[in-house]
């Protein structure tokens, strides 16, 4: 008999009551890395894997996720057709899982204040507080803040404070009305490059939007996360500042925990939904943060952002002749950014870079990449752009059938079902955060 998990889904607004507040999530979530890089598992990198997504799931508020099905398909990389009445490889994993996790308890966890289980006939994991087994009280270090040097920092996390929560709160607005606007709203006549794109899948397509809160950290830190970093989520703890005040340690935990999306991700999702038709049953929405390596690896997707919100886009750049590079400076609110252009053809630049001005206004530059997925077996369609007008301006060209008609004819097909993998480069004039005149200065056919 299966011991899969077949709790029930969380009722209200797709909201866990039982997710932890953020505080706590933070404190499981160490403990859980503690135990992924403790030396029971240094040998296990399955049961690892095994152990961060259950755990992920739970921390995150999606214990829905907590399946066999879904264990034997991202974790060990069984088909979609992955039947678990006929393979047995999750409970048995399951089983060793425990042990390993006892294993930790029992000799480097001793000490730990909290405890993770996986009862038997599940996969969820339970966290519990353990009790103090002394009366004494345990030591709170407090360091002082100096009142000059962090004087700067402090109000620089002030601001991006409050552009924070006004991109959040734009964000949750504008999905609203997406997702309430009626789905006959006329798109466009004639195919787009996304419309072809979810005609032609043969799976749901998965839009995966950026991860704002990752952004935000990684200008922080005055660097690029590498995927690796993102991947097992090490980034954040890496990238902590060192702040000992209670907001700025708020601030982090958000950054961490939350699901931050940018306007320009919203955006541009919403001009997916507007043309995706009948096909809208077929689109996924996710954040970057719900997904792992592994994923990419079947079906169809379309990665927004770029780079730095979403470091999966890495994963697909050596298919690609056009880079985004920063260029991070001590004490700035965003880095520089350009696309480097790594085989320049007569008449092309080899680096296009976003006005350094006002970021409201001026020239800037976005791209549109159409890849083979981890294994060749379905499409990625990468809309990426130096600041948020360039990803704007990704979207509008990747939606918009009279530019799936000119990519057509650069590319010499007679239909945009006809085009091959490829990559464009688009510029356009930021008006007051607005693209404004898309063209073409580059392009390239991809793999043949």
């Amino acid at each position: 008999m299966s011991d899969a998990n077949e709790s029930a889904k969380p009722d209200g607004m797709g909201l866990d009551p039982n997710t932890p507040p953020a505080s706590e999530a933070d404190e499981r979530r160490q403990l859980v890395a503690r135990i992924a890089s403790s030396t029971s598992f240094r040998k296990s990198p399955r049961l690892r894997q095994f152990l961060l997504f259950v755990a992920e799931c739970s921390l995150t508020g999606h214990p829905e996720e907590i399946t066999e099905y879904e264990i034997g398909w991202k974790v060990f990389e069984r088909r979609s057709d992955y039947n678990p009445s006929d393979d047995s490889i999750v409970r048995t994993a399951a089983r060793q899982l425990r042990t390993k996790v006892k294993e930790y308890f029992d000799s480097e966890g001793s000490n730990e204040s909290w405890i993770l289980e996986i009862p038997k006939g599940g996969y969820s994991p339970v966290f519990t507080k353990r009790e103090s087994e002394s009366a004494s009280v345990p030591l709170e270090i407090r360091v002082p803040v100096d009142s000059a040097a962090p004087a700067l920092y402090d109000r620089r996390w002030q601001i991006a404070t409050a552009v924070l929560a006004a991109i959040v709160v734009i964000s949750l607005a504008l999905c609203y009305q997406l997702w309430q606007r009626p789905q006959d709203s006329s798109p466009a006549a004639g195919p787009s490059i996304v419309s072809t794109l979810l005609r032609q899948a043969k799976q749901p397509t998965r839009v995966v939007v950026g991860d704002f809160g990752a952004a935000i950290m990684s200008v922080s830190s005055n660097r690029q996360f590498s995927v690796e970093e993102y991947a097992n989520r090490s980034y954040a703890q890496s990238a902590m500042p060192e702040a000992t005040n209670a907001p700025l340690r708020n601030i982090w935990s958000l950054l961490n925990n939350g699901q931050i999306v940018s306007l320009p991700d919203v955006v541009a999702t919403g001009a997916i939904l507007r043309v995706s038709g009948e096909e809208r049953k077929t689109v996924l929405i996710q954040h970057a943060r719900q997904i792992a390596a592994r994923d990419l690896r079947s079906g169809d997707f379309i990665l927004l952002s770029a780079p730095i919100a979403s470091p999966w886009i890495s994963l697909f750049e050596d298919k690609l002749n056009f880079h985004i590079r920063y260029r991070f400076k001590k004490d700035s609110s965003s880095p520089d950014s350009e696309f480097l252009n790594r085989q320049p053809l007569p008449g092309e630049k080899p680096l296009y870079a976003a006005g350094a001005s006002v970021p409201q206004f001026g020239m800037t530059y976005g791209l549109i990449a159409r890849v083979p997925n981890l294994t060749g077996t379905g499409k990625v369609l990468l809309l990426c752009g130096l600041r948020y007008t360039g990803l704007e301006a990704a979207g509008e060209y990747a939606t918009d059938p009279k530019f799936a008609a000119e990519l057509a004819r650069l590319l010499h097909v007679n239909d945009v079902s006809q085009l091959p993998d490829f990559e464009v480069l688009l510029e356009t004039y930021s008006l007051d955060g607005a693209p404004r005149d898309v063209k073409v200065v580059a392009f390239r056919r991809i793999g043949n």
